[in-house]
């Protein structure tokens, strides 16, 4: 089996954006999340994160 690696970008160093709102934000248009303060709840802690 090959390896694999696997990035978690959370500054802004390898992609344009947070890759945690981006995988939040894919989740629920792919239909993964459906509870509609997701992405409210997940704004407010990038937010505390950022502090």
């Amino acid at each position: 089996m090959g390896k694999t690696l696997t990035i978690f970008d959370l500054d802004n160093t390898l992609i344009k954006g947070d890759s945690s709102t981006l995988w939040s934000r894919f989740m629920v248009r792919e239909g993964w999340v459906n509870d509609p303060d997701y992405l409210a709840r997940e704004a407010r802690l990038m937010d505390d994160y950022d502090r």
